[in-house]
Order: C-alpha cells, then structure tokens, then sequence
C-alpha cells in the first residue's frame, strides 16, 4: 500500500507537471508582440481601424511602415524629414476602449525610426497597456498619397521592454512545471524499484527451507508504513534536489 500510494503520488506529480507545462507553452504563444498590423491609405482623411486585443504587459508603438520602392524617391526624408525638408507624413491619432477615449497625441511629438530592411517606418504614437481590447482612430493631416506606392501599414507594436518581458516569462516559466515533472518521475521510479525489491525479498523468503510461503492475505495483514518507507536517504535527496537548485534561480532578480 505504501508504494501504491508514493506511485500515485509520483504519478500525480508528473502528469500535473505535463499539463503545467503544455498550458505555460500555449499561453506565451498566445502573447501577441504586433497588436495591429493593417494596410492603409495615407491621403489626407480619417482611419478607423477594428478592434485588437492586447494581452502583454508593455509599452506599444504606433506605427506607420511603407515598403521601400525605386517610385519612391528619399523615402526616408518623407517620412522622418531631413535638414530643412519637413516630413510629408503628418498625423494624429487616439486610442479607446469600449467607446472611451484612453489616449491621443500627434506624429509632431512622436518621431522615431521604426521598419524592417525592406521598409521604412515610422513611429508616430506611443502607449502604454496591461491588456485590454482597444480601437485606434488615426486622422492623416496631409496629403501623402505618393506613399500609397509603398503599401503602407499601421501597427501597434511591443517596444523593446516586451519584447524582453515575453523572453524572461520563455526562460522563467517551463521551469516550473518541469520540477513536478522531475520529482514525480523520480519518485515514480523510485516507487517502481522499491516494489521490485519488495517482491524479490518475499519470493526469497517464501523459498527457503523450512519456512511457511506467505499468502496474499496474509502480506497484507503486514503493519503499513509510511509511504516514504525503503526509500533510502540519499534517494529522497535526489527527488528533490532539482526543486532546491532551481528555487534560487527562480527568485533571483534580474537585471
């Protein structure tokens, strides 16, 4: 009954672990880092775009990509400006939630590269969220239709602490559930050999001479030990060994 118990318990252990760890794996893969990612028109008008969700704690650019393209000539002093030139992109924007207005501002305070190699971008807006359903309302304040060559997009994009965040919960969190994992197969393991042995050793008794072959009723008339009982020390060290080596891990800050 003791090693029935510590295999239940082992194996309770190790199925939790398992499903920890595939529901860690499939929530951070349901972190979203691009919010909004939609085509636009950059002449001069008003663009609502659909609702998107946002379900990382971060900060989040507002952002205007177009596609680099021999049609568009100093692409990047268009959209940025350059010496005395003034950038042709000129907007503004607001944020709501549930028809509530959450933030707004103009590209004229917000002016930061943004894009991909084949693209230029530009970053025109800046928030802050911990999750929510939000909706972004963008007025293009001037004609820059000759953008429209380049496809242009708007975004809402993670900024570099985000990204950071979602690769420390990636490092931070599987360990856990692994940890139940490796206990409950260790004691899984250790339940296993035990009862080997506890079968081997009656088998020897029951086979010497002059001794009286025990029943199976009989064996289970046997005062109960604990559930740990013939786990030697040093086995129960090693069962959790990994949960003390990796406690400082988990709480050490940092940087």
């Amino acid at each position: 009954m003791a090693m029935r118990s510590s295999r239940r318990i082992g194996i309770g252990l190790f199925l939790a672990g398992i499903a920890l760890l595939v529901g860690c794996k499939c929530w951070l893969a349901s972190r979203t880092l691009v919010a909004l990612d939609v085509p636009v028109s950059l002449s001069r008008g008003h663009i609502t775009t659909h609702e998107f969700d946002v379900n990382l704690d971060s900060g989040y650019f507002i952002e205007i990509e177009v596609e680099k393209s021999p049609a568009l000539n100093n692409l990047e002093c268009q959209m940025w400006g350059c010496y005395e030139t003034p950038a042709v992109l000129k907007v503004q924007w607001a944020i709501s939630s549930a028809g509530r207005t959450e933030l707004s501002g103009a590209s004229d305070n917000t002016n930061g590269a943004s894009g991909r190699w084949e693209t230029v971008g530009r970053q025109v807006g800046y928030f802050r969220s911990s999750g929510g359903r939000f909706r972004l309302e963008v007025d293009v304040l001037a004609d820059a239709s000759n953008l429209n060559a380049g496809n242009p997009r708007l975004k809402v994009e993670a900024d570099g602490g985000g990204y950071e965040h979602l690769d420390r919960l990636s490092s931070e969190l599987p360990p856990v559930p692994g940890i139940f994992v490796i206990i409950g197969g260790t004691l899984l393991l250790l339940s296993l050999s035990a009862r080997t042995a506890e079968r081997s050793t009656a088998i020897q008794i029951s086979a010497a001479p002059g001794v009286r072959r025990l029943t199976t009723r009989a064996l289970r008339r046997l005062p109960r030990e604990p559930v740990v009982s013939g786990f030697p020390p040093f086995a129960l060290v090693a069962a959790f060994l990994p949960l003390l080596l990796l406690i400082p891990l988990l709480v050490s800050p940092r940087p």
